[in-house]
């Protein structure tokens, strides 16, 4: 007979209120467990040793799954809020693998001239990205947060070719949002090549164009 199990995955606030502690507890292997404190405030993760997670996992089961000093967080209301936030730090944090190279364009207001910049400061990202643009695979697109593009790109299973990066910072979205219809035209991404964005590109500080190459 097939049972539930509960969630490997176990979330709790400290008395302060500004410390959530995640606890996993692998339904496979002890070796994958782990134990990771999140200071909200400080925007700092703390990933517990093998030993130190061992010893923290033992006293928690040991306490019938409570951690003195802490306690279970709700998947809804205002903990949900908070586990959300942790979740918003691990996509910052998560932006470590990423290739990013970001262009300051605020105080150009010109979109020809923005677009020159950029390409004559011939970087070595945006280089690789341009270079061989005849077959049409370049996408770009307006954010105002790049993390969470990104994660929303890995999601439509959007391969992100090494990595690579390109964001060019504008002075607002009508700026931004010409600076990508120019890149378009430059690199011959058809518009039905283009990505969907995420819901942010709606918000009118959507001023960063990407740029990258599947």
């Amino acid at each position: 007979m097939v049972t539930p199990l509960a969630n490997p995955t176990t979330f709790l606030l400290d008395e302060s209120g500004n410390v959530v502690r995640i606890i996993y507890l692998s339904y496979c292997s002890r070796a994958r467990n782990m134990v990771a404190d999140v200071d909200l405030c400080g925007q700092t993760v703390i990933l517990q040793n093998t030993a130190e997670s061992h010893a923290t996992i033992a006293a928690f089961i040991g306490h019938n799954y409570e951690c003195l000093g802490y306690r279970k967080m709700r998947t809804e209301g205002c903990d949900l809020g908070i586990i959300l936030e942790y979740f918003k730090l691990l996509l910052r944090i998560k932006s470590a693998d990423y290739q990013y190279v970001y262009f300051d364009a605020r105080i150009i207001n010109d979109v020809n001239d923005i677009v020159r910049n950029v390409m004559q400061l011939n970087t070595k990202a945006f280089c690789y990205i341009t270079k061989n643009h005849s077959d049409n695979r370049c996408y770009c697109g307006i954010t105002n947060d790049l993390d969470c593009q990104m994660e929303e790109l890995k999601k439509k299973d959007v391969m992100i070719s090494d990595n690579n990066v390109c964001a060019i910072l504008c002075a607002n979205k009508d700026i931004a949002v010409s600076v990508e219809k120019l890149l378009i035209e430059k690199f011959c991404i058809k518009p039905t090549h283009t990505i969907e964005n995420c819901n942010n590109v709606t918000e009118q500080d959507a001023s960063l164009v990407y740029l990258l190459k599947p």
